[in-house]
């Protein structure tokens, strides 16, 4: 059981602005966090172009939200498992052979496209791919990634992380926008192969952690369950794990409408839609910088961040489904970023904060079985969709969201 002091118990401080900068210079943690921000690029850029072509071959907002789903399902799936596998192989390999996969994924794909025979079937299956790997990469490589800039220093290494991240939140989408436009999805598909390949030139370049000797391993059954009573056991990690559920239930799948709305409310085009998605990347981009440089001086607002961070971008959800004007939502999803930076910085580094060493890695595949439960907000999405339409359901998931972080607010005061 972990003491509610431990919480916001502060790491090393960090004096100067070099020092909280300086992992960036160390080879294995620079590695690691270009990985990553690579990856976020290609998980935005395949989300908008795939969500596009869709739209242009239904002209359905439900078919989008299917293929949304596709990406989002293997998250629940495979992410507890991928936790506690992470603590019997190696780490890097896990990553190496999952990016692969996803070197010939993108290729066929994209001379699917080149050919005129790629159909939404064959984007919902990439999706399901890319959101299979995702499923470890969230797990295995921010643990590794702890790991190489130790505890003194995991804030700025996760605010670092979040730094790059939420830069290729603009990268991504804007590079979707554009080669939608002027190349189509093939291009998408042909820059994420050569993206994937650099990704596991990297990897091969990263030093391979030693896992635990075989007779130090529990089974994989046991690993799961013990991850799973500690989580019931501690109110700080339960309240971590919840906020995620309510972001991933009623917040993030507005993702999936941004280019329905776009296209069908604010008279979009492709390009313009990838720079309002970026736009909101910008601003993660902004607060990430700013809890970056915070380094362990945030440590006493790590809860405060993740819990209204999360309220911001979901009040902020709310005013893009009533925009009618492209200006007012680019203010509106710059607002939304900067409250999605507290989340994705915290949900990073509370899990170092609140969790011993030997549960780390199980309590962030929990939180991937958490962000697994996306799918259950799409389908909830895609039906409101039938009934009421992109925008007023894109209102409708904002506000019950709010409603959930406020009863979160009253019943597990942990969350804030």
């Amino acid at each position: 059981m972990t003491d509610e002091p431990t919480l916001d118990a502060a790491p090393a401080p960090q004096d100067t602005f070099g020092q909280r900068f300086a992992l960036i210079r160390e080879p294995n943690f620079r590695r690691m966090w270009m990985v990553g921000g690579a990856s976020m690029a290609l998980q935005w850029l395949e989300m908008l172009a795939g969500s596009i072509f869709v739209l242009n071959v239904t002209q359905s907002g439900f078919a989008v939200a299917l293929v949304t789903l596709a990406r989002a399902s293997p998250m629940v799936l495979f992410g507890l498992i991928a936790g506690a596998l992470a603590e019997r192989v190696s780490r890097r390999n896990l990553l190496i052979a999952g990016y692969s996969m996803l070197i010939v994924t993108s290729f066929v794909l994209g001379t699917l496209g080149i050919t005129d025979t790629l159909t939404p079937w064959h984007v919902g299956i990439g999706m399901f791919m890319t959101g299979t790997v995702f499923s470890m990469e969230f797990p295995i490589r921010r643990n590794m990634l702890g790991e190489f800039a130790g505890m003194d220093r995991i804030a700025t290494a996760m605010g670092l992380d979040s730094v790059v991240r939420n830069g290729m939140r603009i990268v991504g989408p804007l590079a979707g926008g554009a080669l939608m436009q002027f190349v189509g999805i093939e291009g998408a598909y042909y820059l994420a192969t050569l993206t994937y390949i650099y990704i596991v030139y990297l990897l091969l370049r990263v030093d391979n952690p030693r896992t635990p000797s075989e007779t130090l391993r529990p089974s994989l059954v046991t690993t799961i369950v013990e991850g799973v009573r500690f989580a019931r056991s501690d109110k700080a990690v339960l309240g971590l794990l919840a906020v995620t559920i309510v972001m991933n239930i009623w917040a993030f799948p507005y993702m999936a409408m941004v280019p329905v709305i776009g296209q069908q409310q604010l008279g979009l085009s492709e390009l313009p839609i990838g720079i309002l998605v970026a736009t909101e990347g910008f601003g993660g981009l902004l607060g990430a910088m700013l809890i970056a440089n915070g380094g362990g001086a945030w440590s006493g607002a790590y809860r405060k961040m993740y819990f209204f961070g999360s309220c911001i971008f979901m009040a902020a959800i709310v005013g893009f489904s009533l925009s009618l004007w492209f200006e007012l939502s680019l203010a509106i999803v710059l607002l939304g970023g900067l409250g999605v930076a507290g989340f994705s910085t915290m949900q990073g580094t509370l899990p170092f904060v609140v969790a011993p060493p030997e549960m780390r890695a199980r309590v962030l595949g929990l939180l991937s079985v958490c962000i697994g439960t996306g799918p259950l907000g799409i389908l909830h999405l895609g039906l409101m969709v039938t009934l009421l339409g992109a925008p007023l359901a894109t209102t409708v998931i904002g506000l019950e969201g709010l409603l959930a972080m406020g009863a979160l607010y009253y019943w597990i005061k942990e969350v804030r």
